[in-house]
């Protein structure tokens, strides 16, 4: 059988601008960079990786935060409304 789950998760896209980071993102990570990369340091989990401008990070808290270009997250995630909808 098939089943299908819903998942809400918080993400945001990295533009560069730390004053745009929501703050369950500046409260968990450290973003800084290195040789010339974007870096992002998890501290709930201990890891690091490298990130680039235009990619999400999904903030689950059972799992370091995950980090996804914009082209897989267009086609794996659905924006939600306020109101808890589906958004176009």
């Amino acid at each position: 059988m098939k089943y299908k789950t819903t998942i809400e998760l918080e993400a945001v896209q990295f533009t560069g601008n730390l004053t745009e980071m929501p703050d369950w993102f500046l409260n968990r990570c450290s973003i800084g960079k290195l040789g010339g990369e974007w870096c992002v340091y998890d501290s709930t989990f201990g890891s690091e990786q490298i990130i680039s401008i235009g990619s999400y990070i999904l903030e689950n808290e059972f799992e370091p935060v995950e980090i996804l270009d914009a082209e897989t997250f267009n086609k794996n995630y659905t924006a939600l409304t306020a109101e808890g909808g589906e958004h176009a």
